[in-house]
């Protein structure tokens, strides 16, 4: 990748989400350490049942370092639980750790792309899209092009939508925390995406006439002249 490319984009625009293999693939693309994917719970009973099961089940052969792990994740689950409307603090997603380190070969020589990135989101950009924006925004790896993330990030789990209703809903436990809080227009100031979403660096609104008759010509014109602009940077 780095010998036969000048600059990469990236595009998750209209991604509804995963699991932790985003920040494995983050791991690919920012080549410094960087804060990974980042929640506050609000638990309820069946969370600390879960964990506790998690601990005591004697058919998983886990590491030391795992089992650290689930006990200090049960106790500050635990703490919030006891409490009033309680929530954790930032808690690691994906990994032991809050940081991650890059993506290194065996010797630790670093082998993470280093080379200018463009990102693409748009209002379908969902969940662990959310999470894989935010990562990659708050360790400034590259600008963000398009329309800002849906902000609808967080545990997502279901339920019934209340008795005779026939119907289910969606709800979140968690809060997704930035590094740090973040200002954008229109919004206060607030260290959470839920319902904020990353907002581009580079504004550019797809859903256009133009974009609809030209089959999105003018959209990938644009973001081809960003990269572009990226890449002359890093050689100037």
């Amino acid at each position: 990748m780095k010998a036969n490319t000048d600059g990469l984009v990236i595009d998750i625009t209209r991604n509804a989400g995963g699991v932790c293999y985003g920040q494995d693939a983050l791991q690919y693309v920012i080549p410094k350490t960087f804060r990974g994917a980042t929640d506050e719970i609000r638990p309820s009973l069946s969370d600390l049942q879960y964990y506790e099961y998690l601990k005591s089940n004697p058919f998983r052969d886990l590491e030391p370092w795992q089992i650290n792990l689930l006990n200090s994740t049960y106790q500050q689950l635990a703490q919030a639980y006891s409490e009033n409307r309680g929530r954790t603090g930032p808690l690691p997603v994906c990994s032991e750790s809050i940081d991650v380190e890059p993506l290194r070969n065996r010797d630790g020589s670093l082998t993470a792309y280093d080379k200018p990135i463009l990102l693409l989101t748009d209002e379908f950009t969902i969940s662990w899209g959310d999470t894989f924006a935010q990562i990659f925004s708050d360790a400034k790896r590259g600008p963000l092009f398009g329309l800002r993330t849906n902000g609808a990030g967080g545990s997502v789990l279901w339920g019934e939508g209340g008795p005779y209703t026939e119907g289910s809903l969606s709800y979140t436990t968690s809060l997704g925390v930035r590094a740090a809080p973040v200002a954008a227009p229109g919004y206060p100031l607030t260290a959470y995406y839920e319902n904020v979403g990353i907002h581009p660096d580079i504004p550019y609104d797809i859903m256009t006439e133009e974009n609809l008759r030209n089959g999105y010509r003018p959209y990938v014109e644009a973001f081809t002249q960003a990269i572009l602009a990226e890449i002359n940077k890093a050689v100037n």
